[in-house]
């Protein structure tokens, strides 16, 4: 009775790995190449690298919905990468990332950017400064992890 209920034991592992083979996720795919765009962006880049001609790597582009219910899940970035925040906003205000020397201007319905070279790793708030209402509205964080 016990070499049965071995068999039987052995055959429902046997099932049950091949229908993980059968059943598996695909994997995954490498992410996209970056981009290269000009090194025409508004002031977060040191002025050497707005000065030289030389195209600048964004890495990553994040569109950030100041008129969104909730704050956006967590951005997230590599020590040494440049970003560009895309900012929509129904109000006029300015966008801040602490630890980071960045302000953006926005302009309501209008899309503003700004390109950032992440240089420290860490988490930092990105947050809306209302013009009009003085309200603060936090919009999400940046996760920079080391490279």
């Amino acid at each position: 009775m016990a070499v049965w209920r071995t068999l039987l034991l052995a055959a429902a592992v046997l099932g049950m790995a091949g229908l993980y083979f059968v059943l598996r996720p695909a994997p995954t795919l490498p992410p996209p190449a970056p981009t290269a765009e000009p090194a025409a962006a508004i002031g977060a880049l040191p002025a050497s690298a707005a000065a030289s001609a030389a195209p600048v790597v964004v890495m990553q582009e994040y569109l950030v919905n100041v008129g969104a219910a909730a704050p956006a899940a967590a951005l997230t970035a590599r020590q040494g990468e440049i970003i560009k925040l895309v900012v929509l906003s129904p109000d006029a205000g300015e966008v801040m990332l602490h630890g980071y020397p960045t302000a953006l201007e926005v302009q309501p319905g209008v899309p503003a950017s700004v390109e950032i070279k992440l240089g420290r790793s860490g988490r930092f708030a990105v947050h809306f400064h209302n013009d009009q209402t003085g309200a603060h509205k936090a919009l999400g964080e940046l996760v920079v992890r080391k490279p």
